[in-house]
């Protein structure tokens, strides 16, 4: 007995036998169906017919398919940056890095841990204040991000000096602008300590943005208020014999009173200011003056509180030490810390404080951490202080200049916190280099990438970076640069997890 069929299913039937005998179906038509391919097509001309093709449109003869999900790589996406990985198993998509090279095994290739989004200069063109730059400062205000970056002045032969303040805006992700939006010079205010700026740092007292700039030529500092994109100058204290030379800055607030703490290569000593403000005044009054061998050729200070308990570190550059100081919460004054208040070489440890030009101060887990930079490498040491202020230091890691890891000169270090975890952000002048590094909780170091100026990374002011900063823009990290050598600064997008 004849069996009858649904007229669909012959029909399904009939156009099934045509493809599979290439019936008067293009091979276009036939490799568009992912079932079923004609043996007699090639649609991509690669040697492989459309039966047998893993990438059926796209020629891949060699049929790679790393990751064995039956598509070949070719048609798992672009590859961008011409490295040989397809972008949607390229840990670096718009970096080359054919390696893949990921040292922290966090899926970010390390060649995009820093690229460069925005690139100025002054060219000497003197537009800006940023001639030989030697320091940048940045902080938020009103949901608006500012740049306050500060050098030499080349029309007078480098003897005078100034700085502008940017305002930082992200026209994509790729992209980030700098609008200089205010600038003080000494050659338009000669009473400024403006001449050969050597530190910038912000504060915020009273409500107030308050920029404070330090001139080591005209031994003192000088205070800027900045609201609403303008800048208005405040006060300055200068020729005094406590800020010969001064060279860095360090605020720190301790119940209601604010401090300004500054270093003097100079002097060796570190001066205390108290500073009060009332509407649109700025007055300092000095504290404390703590001259000593110790501080002979100190090149920078940083602030930390420990315990319940402030104290100041003190980088010297040539007796190759760091001084540890008890801060008074009264009156701020300082006294020597009683237990080991020098950090200094060992008979059996070795640590980088050659010629120690730079400091930061780093809590991770309840736990400080200090971190010194000098001639030759790094060394970090973890601080601890009991209630009576005694304080002490266990050595966690010392990483050393050497051929596989420029770390000579560095001139300046810049932590970031990011979730649950602490970078190190750090250039070197000389090498004219930025390096990242991250902090364990065992105060170990991990080196994740180095960028050097005019490499892949696109950062073109690094040469004689001399001072680096971390901000956050919408939640995005960013690392900012001055090159005094290039009269300019960088800016490069930090990605980490």
């Amino acid at each position: 007995m004849a069996r009858l069929f649904p007229v669909g299913f012959v029909l399904v039937l009939t156009i099934g036998l045509s493809i599979l005998n290439g019936c008067n179906l293009s091979c276009g038509t036939a490799a568009n169906l992912t079932t079923l391919r004609s043996p007699s097509c090639d649609t991509d001309s690669d040697g492989i017919a459309d039966n047998r093709d893993n990438c059926v449109n796209v020629p891949n003869n060699d049929q790679a398919d790393a990751d064995t999900d039956g598509l070949g790589d070719v048609c798992d996406g672009g590859d961008s940056d011409s490295d040989g990985v397809i972008d949607s198993r390229d840990n670096c998509p718009s970096i080359p890095n054919s390696t893949q090279a990921d040292r922290n095994n966090d899926h970010i290739g390390d060649a995009c841990h820093l690229v460069a989004v925005a690139n100025v200069t002054d060219n000497n063109t003197d537009l800006y204040q940023i001639e030989n730059v030697q320091a940048v400062s940045t902080f938020g205000q009103h949901n608006v991000n500012y740049l306050s970056a500060g050098g030499l002045d080349p029309n007078t032969g480098g003897t005078s000096g100034g700085f502008t303040v940017f305002s930082i805006e992200e026209s994509n992700y790729s992209n980030m602008n700098l609008n200089a939006i205010d600038s003080d010079n000494e050659g338009d205010n000669g009473s400024r300590n403006l001449y050969e700026l050597s530190t910038i740092v912000t504060a915020i007292i009273d409500e107030s943005h308050i920029i404070l700039t330090a001139s080591s030529f005209d031994k003192g500092i000088t205070a800027y208020e900045l609201e609403g994109g303008s800048l208005t100058y405040l006060n300055q204290i200068n020729h005094t014999t406590q800020l010969n030379g001064v060279n860095s800055l360090a605020t720190a607030t301790i119940g209601t009173q604010h401090y300004l703490f500054a270093g003097s290569s100079s002097n060796k000593a570190i001066t205390v200011m108290e500073i009060t403000k009332s509407d649109a005044a700025l007055s300092f009054s000095i504290a404390d003056f703590e001259q000593h061998s110790n501080l002979d050729g100190v090149k920078d200070i940083a602030v930390a509180q420990i315990n319940n308990r402030h104290f100041l570190f003190a980088g010297a550059q040539t007796t190759e030490q760091i001084a540890i100081y008890l801060i008074d919460p009264d009156d701020g004054t300082l006294s020597v810390s009683s237990g080991t208040n020098l950090i200094q070489d060992s008979d059996n440890i070795n640590y980088n404080l050659k010629q120690v030009q730079s400091l930061a101060v780093v809590t991770l887990e309840e736990r400080t951490y200090v971190v010194a930079g000098s001639q030759e490498g790094l060394s970090v040491f973890r601080i601890t202080a009991d209630n009576s202020g005694s304080i002490s230091h266990v050595n966690t890691h010392n990483v050393s200049h050497g051929p596989t890891l420029v770390l000579q000169n560095i001139s300046d270090i810049a932590p970031y916190v990011h979730n649950t975890s602490r970078y190190l952000t750090l250039v070197s002048g000389t090498e004219n280099i930025l390096h990242l590094f991250k902090l364990e909780s065992t105060g170990q170091l991990t080196h994740l990438t180095a960028v050097t100026d005019g490499d892949t990374s696109g950062a073109t002011e690094l040469a004689g970076a001399a001072s680096v900063t971390v901000f956050a823009y919408q939640n995005q990290p960013y690392v900012l640069v001055a090159g005094a050598d290039d009269d300019g600064i960088s800016i490069l997008r930090l990605k980490v997890r």
